[in-house]
């Protein structure tokens, strides 16, 4: 049978005999198999996705979030932030999906079940159990902790009803759109306006996108160097933690690509490279200022010698030239700086009266 939405919903048929009702944004599951999902990474151009649903009454059933535990601390305050206004609007929280081990497991602890690998890393010597640092190959952060978590859950929904999966994907991101529902790219909002609608709504990660080109996970060695040199400014707690976990990589791995964080760097040889920039810096700026204080003095020193030459001598026989300028007494020149004076500031006291 037909079922009717309470009073004050408006004259919609539901044909189930279930219902759900959203009275803020006045939407309404039309039967048991229709399901709005939403994926929320936490950056700019997925938040603004969600907070623009939630102002144009769109429907969302379910928002999905994947913790890969490795997140700066200003993304997890802004995702408390969000999930506070989304069960404000809508009455729901965020549904977070985690790996049940996280991401040190897998890096150092994993145990290598295929043969395969098993065979390699035995003729290599190198450690069975871990996936040491994901690379540009072989990123295996993002599939466990991320895409896996994510694609599971929504493939599961779709299994169960006619789900709808939401994107932010920024409308100048044409290649990464897939199959699924970009709300972004239907309303043609850029990364740029993306950021500005956050900022516009107080989202704005504690200032991380104005430090970082990216705020992703603080640990990626797949982060350009100026980047780091930001997060060992910026988070030296997380920079610290970072150098512990090279460390212990190093020592399970060794000097290879499971082993060492980026190609041609180990994070102790950035902290090594980082510290000497540092000490140049300093010796540039402490050199700049010994030299500004020794042409103070060379000036002062000058000064005091013209005016040993000069003094007893009388101003009419004191000839001064400026550039190109034709030499003249310096009497004459006192007195055309009195009158250009006396002229500036009887113009200024017109201008003020």
């Amino acid at each position: 049978m037909a079922a009717k939405a309470p009073a004050g919903a408006g004259a919609i048929t539901v044909r189930t005999g279930r219902y759900f009702l959203c009275p803020k944004a006045r939407c309404i599951l039309l039967n048991d198999r229709q399901f709005h999902a939403v994926s929320l990474s936490g950056g700019k151009d997925s938040t603004a996705m969600l907070l623009l649903m939630i102002e144009r009454g769109m429907p969302i059933d379910m928002v999905l979030t994947a913790d890969t535990g490795m997140e700066f601390p200003e993304m997890y305050e802004h995702l408390d932030k969000l999930d506070r206004y989304l069960y404000q609007e809508r009455g729901i929280h965020l549904t977070t999906l985690r790996h049940p081990k996280g991401f040190e497991w897998l890096m150092f602890e994993e145990p290598k079940q295929k043969a395969s690998s098993i065979e390699n890393r035995t003729k290599l010597g190198v450690s069975l159990n871990g996936n040491g640092w994901p690379g540009v190959k072989v990123r295996w952060c993002t599939g466990q902790l991320k895409t896996h978590l994510i694609s599971k859950e929504v493939n599961r929904l779709k299994g169960e009803y006619q789900a709808i999966h939401y994107v932010g994907i920024a409308a100048d991101e044409p290649k990464r759109i897939k199959n699924e529902r970009y709300p972004l790219v239907e309303w043609g909002i850029t990364e740029k306006e993306a950021l500005q609608i956050c900022y516009d709504r107080g989202y704005d990660w504690g200032g991380l996108y104005e430090i970082y080109h990216r705020c992703s996970c603080w640990c990626c060695p797949l982060q350009r160097i100026d980047e780091l040199r930001k997060l060992r400014q910026h988070h030296p707690e997380l920079w610290a933690r970072l150098m512990e976990m090279d460390k212990r990589a190093l020592a399970q791995f060794g000097h290879n690509p499971l082993g060492q964080f980026k190609q041609n760097w180990t994070v102790e040889a950035l902290e090594r490279r980082f510290a000497m920039e540092e000490s140049q810096i300093s010796v540039f700026d402490f050199i700049e200022k010994e030299n500004l204080m020794k042409k103070k003095e060379f000036d002062s020193r000058a000064a005091e010698d013209v005016a040993d030459m000069i003094r007893g001598v009388s101003p009419k026989n004191i000839l001064l030239s400026f550039g190109d300028k034709p030499a003249k007494p310096l009497e004459e020149y006192v007195k055309d700086q009195k009158k250009e004076n006396t002229s500036r500031k009887k113009h200024r006291n017109d201008m003020e009266r």
